[in-house]
C-alpha cells in the first residue's frame, strides 16, 4: 500500500505573563484583579518541518521502491533503452500547493470573568495576545476561594493535510532476433508502463491547555493614637484598648499591608493608588442636640514610625501610636511613656496616612478623620465630633467587666482603598451598606467613646 497516515507535528505550549512580564509559575499562580495577562503560544515549527521531511522521505522511498521493481522487471537482455520518468521528480510537502494548512487556530480563555476568543497563525512560531477579562477574582492572597472554577486557557490543536500524487512512467524497447535474417538482426518493439503513487498524510499538532488564578488585592485599616492621648489613656480610670477614644481625641488612620496581603507566588504587595477614610455618624446626647457628623480624609503615602503600646498595668489591650519628632513630644511625652514601660514594639514602614498639619506647640503631625472644624470657644468646643453636647457620645460603659466593654454599639471609621488596574476595595464614601473586598473588618473599624476630651481640664489645642 502507498504510504500515508498521521505524523506527529509536535505540541503547542502556552505561557502566561503578568503585566510586568513575570512568567506565571503554574496553574496556582496568577495575576491581580483586572490586571491584563499576556498569553504567549509557541508552535514548534521545527517539529512540523521535521514531519514534512519524514513525509517526503516516505514518498521518495515508495518511488524508489517502484523504480527498483521496474528496473528488475526490465533488466533482461531483450529490453533496451529502458527509461523511467517520475513526475514530479521530487516531492516537497512544505511547498507543494496540495498541502493544506488551516487558515487560523482558535485559542479561548474562559473563567469567572469575561470569556474571550483569539485567532492564532498556525505557521507562526511564537505569538501573544493580551487578555483583559480578569474582572472577577478567584482567590484572596491568602487562598480563600472567591469564585468557583479557574481561568482556563485552551489552544486548539490542528491538522495539516498533506495529500500527494506521483506519476511513474517507464518506456523501453523490447527486441527479438529476426528469423528472416537468421538471427543476425533484431526486431524491436516500443513498450511502456505507468503507475501512480498517491495517498495522504496528516501532520497532527497537539494543542495545549492551562489555567491561572486571579487574586483580589486587599489592605487593612488601622486606628492609632497620638502620644499625648496614649499618655492620658494610660492614667485615666477607664478600661482602654486601641479602639477606645475620647470624643474630640484625634482618631488617626493608616492603611497598611500585612504578610497575608502579598501575592502568594511573587511575594509582592498590590499597588495602592489612593486611599481615604470617612465617618458619618449622628452626634448629640438627646434629640434636641442631634447633629449629623461626617468627614472624609484623603490619605497620603509616606514612611511613618509607630509604636505598639502594651502594659496591662495601665491599659487593658494593645494600642497603636504614631511617633512625632517635635521637641514637645520627645521631651515632654515620650519620657513618661518610657518610664511606664509602655513602648512594646517600634516599627518604621511605608503606609498611607493622614496629611501632615501643624498644631501649635505640638508641631507637625497627622490630620485626624475627626479634624473637621471647631465651633465656639473654650475647652468645651473641640471639633464637631468632640463637641460636648452635639458631638460623639459615650458608647461604652467605662467600668465593669472588660469582656463586655465592647457590647455597646460603637461608632465606625470606614476605609476606601483604590488599587492598580482600577480596582476599589472597602466602602465608597458615605455608603455603609456595601463593602468590596475581604475582610469586612479590615475596612470597617469600631470606635468606642469612653468619655469626652473636655474631661481633661488642661485640654485646649492639643486634640490633634
Amino acid at each position: 500500500p502507498d504510504p500515508g497516515g498521521p505524523v506527529d507535528g509536535g505540541s503547542m505550549k502556552i505561557r502566561i505573563y503578568d503585566s510586568e512580564g513575570r512568567l506565571l509559575a503554574g496553574p496556582t499562580d496568577g495575576v491581580w484583579e483586572r490586571e491584563p495577562a499576556r498569553i504567549e503560544v509557541t508552535i514548534d515549527q521545527a517539529k512540523i518541518q521535521a514531519a514534512f521531511g519524514q513525509i517526503d522521505s516516505q514518498i521518495m522511498q515508495a518511488i524508489n521502491q517502484k523504480k527498483e521493481e521496474w528496473e528488475e522487471k526490465y533488466a533482461g537482455d531483450e529490453y533496451e533503452d529502458v527509461q523511467i520518468t517520475v513526475t514530479p521528480p521530487n516531492w516537497e510537502s512544505k511547498t507543494n500547493p496540495m498541502t493544506k494548512w488551516p487558515s487560523s487556530v482558535t485559542m479561548t480563555v474562559n473563567g469567572p470573568g469575561v470569556d474571550k476568543s483569539y485567532n492564532l497563525d498556525p505557521k507562526k512560531q511564537i505569538q501573544s495576545h493580551v487578555y483583559d477579562g480578569t474582572t472577577v477574582p478567584t482567590q484572596t492572597t491568602w487562598r480563600q476561594t472567591l469564585a468557583p472554577g479557574h481561568y482556563v486557557v485552551k489552544a486548539d490543536g490542528y491538522e495539516i493535510q498533506v495529500p500527494y500524487l506521483v506519476d511513474l512512467n517507464v518506456t523501453y524497447q523490447k527486441c527479438e532476433a529476426d528469423d528472416e535474417s537468421d538471427g543476425e538482426e533484431k526486431v524491436c518493439t516500443p513498450g511502456s508502463d505507468t503507475e501512480t503513487i498517491d495517498g495522504s498524510f496528516t501532520v497532527v499538532v497537539t494543542g495545549d491547555q492551562t489555567q491561572f488564578e486571579v487574586f483580589e488585592p486587599n489592605a487593612k485599616g488601622l486606628l492609632l493614637h497620638t502620644p499625648e492621648w496614649v499618655e492620658r489613656h494610660a492614667k485615666d480610670r477607664y478600661k482602654n484598648g486601641n479602639h477606645h477614644f475620647y470624643a474630640g481625641e484625634a482618631i488617626l488612620t493608616h492603611v497598611v499591608f500585612e504578610e497575608r496581603h502579598k501575592h502568594p507566588v511573587s511575594g509582592k504587595y498590590p499597588v495602592i493608588t489612593t486611599a481615604s477614610v470617612w465617618m458619618k455618624e449622628r452626634g448629640g446626647w438627646k434629640s434636641n442636640y442631634y447633629r449629623d457628623l461626617q468627614n472624609t480624609l484623603d490619605l497620603q503615602r509616606r514612611t511613618v514610625k509607630t509604636h505598639e503600646i502594651r502594659n496591662t498595668q495601665y491599659i487593658q489591650a494593645p494600642m497603636y501610636m504614631v511617633d512625632y519628632t517635635s521637641e514637645y513630644v520627645q521631651q515632654s511625652i515620650m519620657p513618661i511613656l518610657q518610664k511606664k514601660n509602655l513602648l512594646y514594639k517600634t516599627e518604621t514602614r511605608e503606609v498611607w496616612a493622614g496629611p501632615l498639619v501643624t498644631v501649635g506647640k505640638a508641631g507637625s503631625r497627622e490630620a485626624s478623620v475627626t479634624t473637621h472644624k471647631k465651633t465656639g470657644g473654650g475647652y468645651k468646643s473641640l471639633t464637631d465630633f468632640g463637641e460636648v453636647h452635639r458631638g460623639l457620645q459615650r458608647t461604652a460603659s467605662p467600668f465593669g467587666d472588660y469582656t463586655n466593654y465592647y457590647s455597646q454599639t460603637p461608632y465606625h471609621v470606614y476605609f476606601n482603598v483604590s488599587f492598580q488596574f482600577g480596582v476599589n476595595k472597602g466602602y465608597d464614601t458615605y455608603n455603609k451598606n456595601a463593602v468590596k473586598g475581604h475582610n469586612e473588618g479590615d475596612y470597617n473599624l469600631p470606635v468606642y467613646i469612653v468619655g469626652n476630651a473636655a474631661e481633661w481640664q488642661a485640654y485646649r489645642t492639643i486634640y490633634q
